[in-house]
């Protein structure tokens, strides 16, 4: 979901990063949810490229889904609300993931793209995860991202808990900014 240049701006510092407030009300934009129902999250982690990452919870809640939200640097705000979209996707992996890992890459794809797939693997500390995927047959491996042709290739396993079901996924980039992702059940 792309909510656009919003007038939320309006309480952000007109140098740095938006401020509490206007996350919040970026999120209530996204979600329809009230001011005094939402906890807003940090996830500094994935910031890169003047691109801003942070997620909304419902406070009263406990079992809600996190909505995901980018400020990407031309005050664009896109969001996972509603429904996941590989263009979103898109965008954000063309925005900000310049010199970005694979498993940076990985992570866009299973939070904004269209399929629900669960939760990237990330290897040893998803023990069971790679446990799972080795009795089923699969070596594993971290995620690998291709960039030496125009197309951008990026494999990686992800995980659905309920029920168990590790996913192979392959994701592509074209030139032109579509993305594709596949993904088939390990058996």
């Amino acid at each position: 979901m792309v909510l656009g240049t919003v007038a939320f701006q309006l309480a952000e510092a007109r140098e740095g990063a938006p401020s509490p407030l206007s996350k919040l009300a970026l999120a209530t934009a996204a979600t329809d949810w009230s001011l005094e129902d939402i906890d807003i999250f940090d996830s500094a982690l994935h910031d890169r490229n003047g691109c801003e990452f942070f997620s909304a919870a419902q406070k009263r809640l406990m079992d809600a889904a996190t909505v995901e939200l980018v400020k990407l640097p031309d005050g664009t705000v896109v969001s996972n609300a509603g429904r996941r979209d590989n263009h979103v996707a898109a965008t954000i992996l063309q925005t900000c993931g310049t010199n970005a890992t694979a498993t940076w890459w990985a992570e866009i794809v299973v939070r904004f793209g269209s399929q629900i797939l669960g939760h990237l693997v990330h290897g040893e500390a998803d023990g069971f995860a790679v446990r799972e995927i080795e009795r089923r047959g699969a070596t594993f491996h971290l995620p690998a991202l291709d960039t030496s042709k125009g197309t951008i290739g990026l494999s990686f396993y992800a995980i659905l808990y309920e029920p168990v079901q590790p996913l192979w996924v392959v994701a592509k980039l074209s030139p032109e900014g579509r993305l594709d992702v596949l993904s088939k059940p390990v058996d």
